[in-house]
This record gives C-alpha cells, sequence and structure tokens, in this order.
C-alpha cells in the first residue's frame, strides 16, 4: 500500500471517530461510552483511538466540543432571536423558546450538562467553552441593544452584555431543574412576573 493510501485511511479513521463520538454523545451521554461503542459505531478498532487521539478522554472531550457548539447555537438562535420583538417582550420570548427547546433536544441538553466538569478538568475544552460562551453572549448583548432602543431605552453596552449573560444563567439553570424535575419549572411568564416585583420596567426618560 502506498504511503498516500495509508494517509487517507488514517485521515478517515480519525474523523469517522470523531462522527461516532458526535453521535453518541447526543444518543447516550458523555458517561455511559465506551471504547467499544466508539469502534463499533466508527467501524474502526482500538488502536485508531490512541493513534489518532491519544486516549477516549480526549477523543469525547474532542466530540463535547463539537456538541456544546452545537446546543450553544441552537439556544442562541432562540435567545437571541431579532424576530421575538422588544424589550422586556423580547426577553419573555426568548425564555420561551428556550424552555420548548428542551423537550425537542433532551439528549444533546444533557451531553451539554455532562460537558462542564469535563471542561473543568480539561484546560483546552475550557478555553474552547468559553470562547464560544463571548460570542454568543457578544451577539445577544448587540440584539438586545438594539431591541430596547425600539422601545426608546439607552440600554448601555455594559448592561447589555450583562442582560445577556444573565439570560443564559438564567437559561442553564432552568436547564438542571428540568432535567431533574420537570414539574418545578415555572413558565416564560412567570418568570417575567417575578421579576418585575423586583425589578419593575423603567420609564424611557430614566433608562439609562
Amino acid at each position: 500500500m502506498s504511503s498516500g493510501a495509508t494517509t487517507t485511511k488514517r485521515q478517515g479513521n480519525r474523523e469517522k471517530l470523531l462522527d461516532a463520538a458526535v453521535r453518541l454523545i447526543e444518543q447516550q451521554g458523555y458517561g455511559r461510552i465506551t471504547a467499544r461503542d466508539l469502534v463499533a459505531a466508527s467501524d474502526t478498532n482500538l488502536n485508531s483511538i490512541g493513534y489518532h487521539y491519544g486516549s477516549k478522554e480526549a477523543l469525547l472531550n474532542e466530540a463535547i466540543a463539537i456538541g456544546v457548539r452545537g446546543w450553544i447555537a441552537e439556544m442562541a438562535e432562540a435567545a437571541f432571536s431579532e424576530d421575538a420583538g422588544v424589550g422586556r417582550g423580547q426577553l419573555e420570548a426568548s425564555l420561551a423558546a428556550i424552555i420548548e427547546r428542551f423537550a425537542e433536544r433532551r439528549n444533546l441538553a444533557v451531553s451539554f450538562v455532562e460537558a462542564f466538569p469535563q471542561a473543568v478538568r480539561s484546560p483546552e475544552l475550557g478555553g474552547r467553552m468559553a470562547a464560544m460562551f463571548d460570542e454568543t453572549l457578544a451577539s445577544g448583548a448587540e440584539i438586545f441593544r438594539r431591541g430596547f432602543e425600539q422601545e426608546g431605552l439607552d440600554l448601555d453596552p455594559g448592561h447589555a452584555r450583562t442582560l445577556s449573560t444573565l439570560v443564559a444563567a438564567i437559561c442553564d439553570g432552568l436547564l438542571l431543574i428540568w432535567l431533574i424535575d420537570p414539574g418545578q419549572l415555572p413558565s416564560a411568564r412567570q418568570i417575567m412576573e417575578a421579576l418585575a416585583v423586583i425589578a419593575p420596567p423603567p420609564s424611557p426618560t430614566t433608562a439609562r
């Protein structure tokens, strides 16, 4: 076999392993995947994992990064849609859209939660996740800033970024509650009503 053919085969095995890992993470979560699962799903062999990734954990971390990017992208699309309205109406619509996605993408949601312990242990994975969050929060901040501007409210860029971060934090917390006990999850309207108690809507003349 020529060296060119060997290189092509090795590149193919690397891609097949990664594709299989991403699929398995979405189907059954990080913690239950064995090396033999990866081999069977990718039609490769056990030696391929060590050759291309060094270890099963390194392969799964690479796959988790892809899965997390997919989850963040989906949640960002729901949370920061420019068609969701403006101001507080936009915030309520964002929360409602995200809560609805939980059930639709449960397996991916579980993998998203499982990614955090791995990110704490792996600086590389942690750095990649941090970069993903930064990109998403910056985009969300700009959309919220424009939305409040349409209501005549001058939302400071720093406040816009904080609001974007708050939405992400609320949604992550809601996800954890939903995974354990869906019946405890409040609706988007209930969340907005509770927020209004402690933070009444500002008037256009006072919001800065």
